[in-house]
């Protein structure tokens, strides 16, 4: 495994050690520092920026030749980390600490090392990883955040005010689906200069913001937390599945949530997400689409399409048609049949 071992700080001096260490040379545009892997170790790039609110990103996109390891060790504080792990895989672990924590995509870690303690990054090798990591001067932060921070549960005061690291801090867990969508955003934007740098300080802060809520919900018992991971979208896909096939007689979405393992109200965040639907909305356009599909094709009657579609009202169901499609049900069957002959 190649070792490489930083002892700077802030983010421009850590990328410019970068770029000492792979022999290239640390870009800087607009305040944006971006380090390319040579070939001779890998390909992909870091970057990074620092803001005046004591804020600051880096963002590792790489895939190096063989297992690397990051040493960050400068012998100061370090700011706490909030690392996000998009693609592939890495292992953190305090510095003078032997315990390995393995990070896999839709996973994200909360650090803040105890003391001049740093941290240690391992990228296996030849796995694309896309890493980001958000940094949180805590002498510099806190005061912009102090109003907050006594209204907050007592897990957030103590990250944030322990600016002397009297005390390491971990946790674990999996990011949310909104954050996910701000990273999109980030990869996404295309613009450059001052617009690219208000653009990236603005999302560090909503993805702060979004991070300190879900921690919030993560300190909640697991069949009470509400916010939406990114790591539930299979929960979310299979009660589509369920839906698809079991129209007919379709159970209520409370109990659709529990046989997918999440509560109902992270079922109904998940399909805003997703669809911009609730789950009835959702429903109710699966049972639109079908009867389109029945209505069209076949000859059955008005009530075995409605027994198909899991419907006993004849006029809500000649309601919410009419309402889609501008005709009622038997009226739409007539005008598409004329029209095919």
């Amino acid at each position: 495994m190649k070792s490489i071992e930083i002892h700077s700080l802030p983010i421009s001096e850590v990328l410019q050690d970068l770029s000492n260490y792979f022999g290239t040379r640390c870009v800087n545009i607009c305040d944006e520092y971006i380090v390319k892997i040579p070939s001779s170790w890998g390909s992909g790039y870091i970057k990074g920026s620092s803001f005046s609110s004591g804020l600051g990103i880096i963002q590792y996109l790489c895939k190096f030749k063989t297992d690397l390891e990051i040493k960050l060790v400068v012998n100061n504080i370090h700011p706490v980390k909030f690392l996000y792990c998009l693609n592939g895989h890495f292992e953190h672990r305090f510095q003078n600490s032997h315990d390995v924590h393995s990070l896999n995509q839709y996973q994200n870690v909360i650090v803040a090392s105890k003391g001049n303690n740093g941290h240690i990054l391992r990228f296996k090798a030849k796995t694309n990883t896309n890493l980001c990591s958000l940094e949180i001067n805590r002498k510099e932060f806190k005061p912009l955040m102090d109003c907050y921070l006594q209204k907050s549960i007592d897990e957030l005061q103590y990250i944030f005010r322990d600016e002397s690291a009297k005390k390491s801090f971990y946790h674990e867990g999996f990011y949310s689906f909104l954050i996910s969508g701000y990273f999109e955003e980030i990869n996404a934007f295309m613009h450059n200069g001052l617009i690219k740098r208000t653009f990236m300080e603005a999302k560090a802060f909503q993805i702060l913001t979004s991070q300190l809520i879900q921690f919030e919900d993560d300190m909640l018992e697991g069949g009470k937390r509400e916010i939406f991971r990114h790591s539930e979208v299979k929960s979310l896909e299979e009660a589509v599945r369920i839906i698809a096939l079991e129209l007919e007689h379709l159970e209520p979405v409370h109990s659709l949530a529990n046989r997918v393992g999440l509560n109902q109200n992270k079922l109904q965040d998940g399909f805003h997400k997703m669809y911009a639907l609730s789950v009835n909305a959702y429903i109710r356009k699966e049972r639109l689409k079908l009867a389109v599909s029945l209505l069209k094709n076949t000859n059955i009657s008005m009530m075995e399409i409605m027994e198909r579609l899991g419907l006993k009202s004849q006029s809500y169901f000649s309601k919410i048609f009419k309402d889609n499609f501008g005709h009622s049900p038997s009226k739409f069957r007539k005008l598409t049949t004329l029209k095919s002959s």
